[in-house]
């Protein structure tokens, strides 16, 4: 009797070790994908930031210039956390700032804008020529 050899065909364990070679660089795809997505997110949620605060600084300096700075009647700058005012000019926070803080000594005031779920913080300064007086939100 002539023996039948079968080699057709691929065994179990080669089965096997293909099938988890597959399931490994599967899961290594999709954490990496999963990774790279989060970092852009993050990425435009900063860029999306530094605009939103852009855009602020913008709106409180020219605002600031507005105030006639020839005089030395002091003006008020106070702060709610939403809300920035600047001789009764408000300025509220734009999306994607939570928080605003003020500080003065007098000759310059620093705003400092904040994103807690980023946490991102800028600053900027205005000079102020007429000794502001402050209220809230700082010192």
């Amino acid at each position: 009797m002539k023996s039948r050899s079968n080699t057709r065909g691929f065994t179990l364990v080669e089965l096997s070790i293909v099938m988890a070679l597959v399931a490994i660089l599967a899961v290594m795809i999709v954490s990496f994908t999963s990774l790279t997505s989060l970092r852009v997110r993050q990425a435009t949620a900063r860029t999306d930031f530094m605009d939103a605060v852009a855009d602020y600084r913008a709106g409180v300096t020219d605002g600031f210039a507005l105030i006639d700075t020839n005089t030395t009647k002091p003006f008020t700058v106070s702060v709610d956390g939403r809300e920035l005012k600047i001789g009764g000019e408000p300025f509220t926070l734009p999306d994607g700032i939570d928080r605003v803080t003020a500080e003065t000594n007098g000759t310059l005031l620093r705003v400092t804008l904040t994103n807690d779920s980023l946490s991102l913080s800028e600053s900027f300064v205005i000079a102020s020529h007429c000794g502001a007086t402050f209220t809230g939100g700082g010192s």
